[in-house]
Order: structure tokens, then C-alpha cells, then sequence
């Protein structure tokens, strides 16, 4: 299946909204004045929940930054510079970050 292209940062799905993408773009070093554009790669309720499903789309894409809405209603943000491998088990990555997306 081919990654769905989104221009309004994933609506439909977990809500990134202009403003929150531009706190990333000021809070994670590795995005500070970098263009990228978004692009929907997995989504649990239609590629499974599985992790084998999560890897399975989502493995060797490079820098990715990943959204994830709770089951409390927090929407986070993580970003990592390591691309997802399920073979090598943890790696280091010294620019990964979690972020509180919610208030």
C-alpha cells in the first residue's frame, strides 16, 4: 500500500495543527528552519495495531516524526533521526525526543 500524501498534517487522524508543527520546527534542534512535508505512513486503525504491522510500513523511512493520541486525550509528538528497524533492537539516538503536543 503507498503512503497517502497529506497536506493538512493529518486530519482525520491525529490533528497536527499549524501551530503545533511549528512548535516542533522550534523545539527539536534537528527540525529548527527545515521544510518537510508530511506524509501519512501508518494509521493503527487502518494498518493494524499491531508493532509487526507498525514496522512493516514504517521501518527504513529515515528521520521520521511520529504523532500519537492517547487513550487521555493527550496528542504527543516523538521525532527520531534513526530510522524504525525491528531487527536491530534498540539503538541509540541522541536527538529523539518526546513532546506533550496538548496544552
Amino acid at each position: 500500500m503507498q503512503p497517502k500524501k497529506v497536506s493538512n498534517h493529518f486530519e482525520g487522524t491525529v490533528c497536527a495543527s499549524p501551530e503545533q508543527i511549528a512548535y516542533l520546527k522550534k523545539t527539536v534542534p534537528a527540525l529548527k528552519d527545515k521544510e518537510f512535508e508530511t506524509e501519512q505512513i501508518f494509521k493503527a486503525t487502518r494498518d493494524g495495531q499491531q508493532t509487526k504491522d507498525f514496522h512493516r510500513l514504517v521501518d527504513g523511512k529515515g528521520a521520521t516524526v511520529s504523532f500519537a493520541k492517547l487513550t487521555n486525550n493527550i496528542t504527543v509528538a516523538g521525532y527520531t533521526s534513526v530510522p524504525w528497524n525491528s531487527e536491530s533492537g534498540c539503538v541509540k539516538d541522541t536527538t529523539a525526543i518526546i513532546l506533550n503536543l496538548t496544552n
